[in-house]
């Protein structure tokens, strides 16, 4: 029977005489020794092993672990023939204590391994990114790490135990995957062969004299060595001394050996406590079963007196709350958790102390060391005589104290510390594992609550818009490309004269379109046209018809629906009824006729009357100009009782006056809102007139520009920050002194950026400035909803507005771009402007560095 072996000591590995040996190698050998196999050993690395095996080229492949995809491949047996976890060891003083410290490191595993799978998707649960490198053999890996060309290994607890401290490294806090190892075999083994394994296992665990613990005894107990010494070897030829000496040695030896013997008992205790709480910590879903397993594994398997930890004050990390107390008086032990009370600390001092260093304290020799005289009473009482104090650390943070008492008095060794350290650092993870899962697991619930939340605020909105929809004062029609419809408002269908389930499902020819207007018009070919290409009937107005034959004209505007794949889906048609405008039309068109029949008789009437208008219009020109100039003297007296009004609103606000409540605040809030409109159009009123009039005058004089216009960007900084708009101030370093009306100027840069910012709704706004041949070319770029390219003409005459009509989102009166074009007029300069719709606008100010001889113009 061929074996395959590879080098994993002390469970396989290839002894110093080349002979293979180890646990596997021991119980397999005793197994064919009864069977009468004769065993041939194929030596290779662990992937070469499980190739071999995989292709029938060997028999058995021992240490395998189990796993649903290595079931496919090969067969197991079905008692295991040892238990093992995985562990991440790293060099002394490498900083990696904990899954965290991994993340970015690079990390050795051993090549086709379950450990490799497994720790990907452990790495992938805490979102860590790490650099994998598959090697042949665990000592590989770990001369690896020695000689940091990596900077962690993973390997099995028993490789981890019996190596580690030889290649200077430690074993970390990372353990996960506890697994069954057996030997496996190809597909094709006759299956009497893993059966008679199966039952040799049975009998040989069974014995306590077996091979199987034999073998466990000799690779996994530490080698007590001892040497006689020098000066007895000596003294050896003469037999009288050699009697004597031989006795003193004995008894020597036997205390060395004693001692020893103890000092193992306990680290075997210490390492199978800390095997049975890491398997705990894997196990442990929530904190406090966590800590009653804790130190009920350190009562019942370590031998300790007692077990007791405690948490710190989130208010205050000096003060302990003791959490979990399990100890014994000698018969079964007592478990005591926060809830019925645990009791104090053995000694509080100590665990104090311990806190507050954040180090491990110990006190050995309770009992008979004066120096602890005065804790003698409480040891006597509790029956310890040392104590272990252990900080809970995580992340710098103090999470409490574990203290661990003891009837021995040398209980707590250098070993034995260094070993509970790292359960207490082991503990101290779990703990903040399952802190991090919980915290998590209430920002996830909040986050479902707030989701809820939004999902009933929703569907209030779509009720809200779909009672708008359907007592919406406008017929609103929703019909398919066929020509169905699908929806018909209320107020539609009371139009039209229909009920909800008689109009559904209807074509719209027959029901609310007639066939053909009578006109002569073809409607049912203008439904077709319009659900063939909708986009190019946005609008149309035809002749509609109602339940009981009347005749109604809707003025429609047209919009498609498209459904996921960009397709038309349906027509969304809104109607408004212009039949009272259409019988007016028709009667002006009789009268047209009428008009035209008098045409002649005007003509000679309007060559009587030109010269009339002649000079009507020049009188009225003269009272434009005298309007003008009258609005332009009256503004001391319209500015004025409106900031009266705005003054004296403002200091009832203040409550300057006595107290308000919350309905005058609100009026009075309106009226001084309303005041500061009215005050703003007045002043736009006021400076076109007095421009027409030709009284307005500029006040030229020489200050610096770039000051002028960061001062600008200042004041409108706080609405392009309330409106999330990116604005930005562009100024040439050779722009400097400027000869211009500085109130003046300002103001229609200040008019060009407000009205940037009003009409963009994201993206930025920018204001550059250059010297351009003795001149300062002021540039305002935006990315708002642009200027369509017909209106652009009239932009800049009074009272012209883009945003108009009943739907319009932008308050203003239509003045300011008109006044800046008159004020860059009258100071020598231009304004022009580019823009697309839909993708925003650039004005752009070209005005003269110096200005006109003299202070005043």
């Amino acid at each position: 029977m061929k074996v395959g072996v590879y080098e994993n000591a002390p469970k396989i590995f290839t002894a110093a005489d080349g002979q293979p040996a180890g646990i596997f190698i021991d119980i397999i050998a005793s197994i064919a020794k009864d069977e009468g196999w004769h065993l041939q050993y194929v030596h290779g690395t662990w992937g070469e092993g499980l190739e071999r095996l995989e292709k029938g080229e060997i028999d058995l492949m021992p240490d395998v672990a189990y796993s649903s995809e290595r079931e496919k491949l090969f067969r197991f047996h079905k008692r295991p023939v040892l238990s093992s976890w995985f562990q991440v060891y790293a060099r002394r003083g490498s900083g990696i204590k904990s899954i965290l410290d991994l993340r970015g490191k690079r990390v050795a595993v051993l090549d086709r391994s379950v450990q490799q799978d497994t720790f990907t998707q452990l790495a992938a649960s805490f979102e860590l990114e790490t650099r994998l490198t598959s090697l042949p053999d665990y000592q590989t890996i770990f001369d690896r790490v020695a000689n940091n060309e990596v900077d962690a290994a993973i390997t099995n607890r028993f490789f981890g135990l019996m190596h580690a401290k030889k290649f200077g490294l430690e074993d970390t806090a990372v353990i996960f995957h506890p697994s069954n190892l057996f030997f496996a075999a190809p597909h094709k083994a006759p299956g009497q062969l893993l059966d008679t394994i199966d039952a040799h296992l049975l009998n040989l665990k069974k014995d306590p004299q077996s091979v199987y613990y034999r073998s466990l005894k000799r690779w996994v107990s530490e080698e007590v060595r001892f040497q006689w010494p020098i000066w007895l070897q000596a003294l050896g030829l003469v037999v009288c001394v050699v009697l004597l000496t031989s006795l003193l040695g004995s008894v020597v030896l036997k205390r060395q050996v004693n001692t020893r013997t103890r000092e193992l008992n306990q680290m075997n205790r210490v390492l199978r406590t800390l095997s049975e709480c890491n398997q705990a910590l894997v196990r442990s879903t929530e904190e406090a079963g966590l800590l009653e397993a804790i130190c009920r594994i350190i009562v019942e398997i370590g031998g300790y007196r007692s077990a007791w930890i405690g948490f710190t004050d989130p208010k205050n990390d000096d003060n302990l709350r003791p959490v979990c107390q399990v100890g014994t008086g000698g018969g079964a032990p007592v478990i005591a958790k926060a809830d019925n009370g645990p009791t104090a600390a053995p000694i509080p001092r100590l665990i104090q102390k311990t806190l507050q260093g954040g180090r491990p304290c110990s006190a050995r020799h309770i009992l008979t060391d004066k120096t602890f005289a005065s804790w003698r009473a409480d040891a006597l009482k509790g029956g310890y005589a040392s104590v272990l104090g252990l900080p809970l650390l995580a992340d710098g943070e103090k999470l409490g104290v574990m203290c661990i008492s003891s009837a021995d008095s040398d209980a707590f060794g250098e070993e034995a510390i260094v070993q509970l350290t790292e359960l207490a650092d082991d503990l101290s993870f779990g703990i903040h594992s399952h802190r991090t899962r919980v915290a998590y697991a209430q920002a996830e619930a909040q986050r479902r609550e707030a989701q809820q939340r939004f999902e009933a605020t929703l569907r209030a909105s779509e009720l809200k818009y779909r009672e708008l929809v359907m007592l919406a004062n406008s017929i609103i029609l929703r019909w398919s490309r066929d020509g169905q419809i699908t929806f018909l408002n209320q107020f539609g269908r009371r139009f039209f004269g229909y009920t909800e389930t008689e109009i559904l499902g209807r074509h719209v020819v027959g029901t609310i379109v007639p066939e053909n207007e009578r006109s002569g018009r073809d409607l049912r070919q203008l439904m077709e046209e319009i659900s063939t290409d909708p986009h190019a009937f946005e609008r149309n107005i035809n002749e509609n018809m109602r339940r009981n034959g009347e005749r109604v004209w809707i003025d429609w505007t047209n919009k498609v629906v498209l459904d996921e794949q960009g397709q038309v889906k349906e027509i969304l048609s809104i109607g408004s009824d212009i039949t009272a405008r259409k019988a007016a039309e028709e009667k002006i068109r009789h009268l047209n006729t009428e008009l035209r029949e008098h045409a002649q008789i005007l003509e000679n009437r309007v060559a009587e009357r030109t010269a009339e208008l002649v000079v009507a219009k020049e009188r009225a020109e003269s009272a434009d100009r005298l309007k003008s100039a009258f609005l332009a003297t009256m503004s001391h007296e319209l500015r004025t009782p409106l900031n009266s009004i705005i003054g004296f609103t403002g200091i009832l606000l203040q409550e300057l006056a006595g107290p308000l409540n919350e309905e005058q605040k609100k009026q009075l809030g309106m009226v001084q809102i309303s005041s500061r409109h009215l005050l703003a159009l007045i002043n736009d009123v006021l400076d076109i007139s007095k421009i027409e009039a030709g009284q307005l005058e500029l006040s030229y004089a020489t200050f610096e520009l770039r000051p002028s216009i960061e001062k600008i960007v200042g004041i409108v900084a706080p609405l392009a920050e309330k409106k999330g708009l990116d604005l930005k101030a562009d100024i040439s370093e050779n722009v400097d002194s400027v000869n211009a009306d500085q109130r003046r100027l300002e103001q229609v840069i200040l008019n060009l950026l407000n009205n940037a910012l009003k009409f963009t709704e994201t993206g930025h706004v920018r204001i550059s400035c250059r010297t351009d041949n003795k001149q300062y070319r002021l540039s305002i770029s935006d990315t708002g909803i642009g200027i369509p390219s017909e209106a652009i003409p009239g932009l800049f005459q009074p009272f012209h507005q883009v945003d108009t009509g009943l739907s319009r989102k932008h308050e203003g009166t239509g003045l300011g771009l008109s006044i800046c074009k008159k004020l860059m007029d009258l100071m020598g300069g231009t304004i022009d402007v580019k823009s697309q719709w839909g993708k925003g606008s650039t004005f752009t100010m070209r005005f003269p560095q110096q200005g006109p001889a003299g202070e005043f113009s």
